[in-house]
């Protein structure tokens, strides 16, 4: 978070620790960089040494995952794990109030707490849950909105899809292009966008759509949407 980057050159270190987005940030980093190293390096066939596999990964992932694009190497060559997982991490995103796009941690983070407390509720149907997020209650309002968004996320990726098809493009090409698209990242999947391939292939009624996912996930869809409401159409 832009935030934490001032606090970081005002010297305000303790603030920095405190923030809960960033520490769960920086553990996801780890927790999917190490594991994934390891099976590119013992698995993969790809990398001599381990160092190597880890610098690779490190690289992409963190690419991926901050919405940067870079890409160093095709992974999707590396194996089918390796496009899966890349495909998957396309979604996620790095912090809110940042500049990447996705999904973004505080929002996985909230729907976490959201499902521990339906699952309280459920087995303690009296019980008062009330979730904190950085020392803080965090209201029903909160949960409905982070909630909608992934509605609205996923459901925008799935349209976009069925409407790239239409187009003739395949599975894959569509619902990556699509994904990749809404998240902002940049790079594919498929023979047509891989990670060493880009756009230009795809059809101008193609590149319509995946402009106007673009600007939904980027200006992270309510800014948009809320246009659409009828009422704000008559001028009062």
């Amino acid at each position: 978070p832009l935030a934490v980057i001032v606090y970081f050159l005002a010297s305000k270190w303790k603030k920095m620790t405190q923030d809960s987005q960033t520490r769960t940030y920086l553990i996801t980093l780890f927790v999917l960089i190490v594991p994934v190293s390891l099976i590119a390096w013992a698995f993969g066939h790809v990398f001599p040494t381990f160092m190597r596999a880890l610098d690779m990964v490190a690289f992409h992932v963190v690419s991926i995952m901050t919405t940067t694009g870079y890409i160093y190497e095709n992974y999707a060559e590396w194996g089918p794990f390796f496009v899966m997982f890349f495909f998957h991490l396309t979604a996620c995103g790095a912090c809110t109030g940042s500049t990447s796009g996705g999904i973004k941690i505080f929002r996985f983070s909230i729907l976490a707490k959201a499902i521990k407390r339906h699952l309280t509720l459920m087995t303690s149907p009296h019980a008062i849950v009330i979730p904190q997020y950085n020392d803080r209650p965090v209201t029903d309002d909160v949960m409905l909105g982070v909630a909608s968004f992934f509605t609205i996320f996923l459901t925008t990726v799935l349209v976009c899809s069925l409407c790239l098809s239409i187009t003739g493009l395949d599975f894959m090409t569509s619902i990556s292009a699509s994904l990749t698209s809404v998240a902002n990242v940049g790079p594919g999947m498929g023979n047509l966008i891989g990670p060493d391939q880009n756009f230009f292939i795809l059809p101008a009624s193609a590149k319509w759509w995946l402009s106007f996912a673009m600007l939904l996930g980027r200006l992270e869809f309510m800014t948009i949407l809320v246009l659409f409401l009828p009422k704000l159409w008559v001028k009062k």
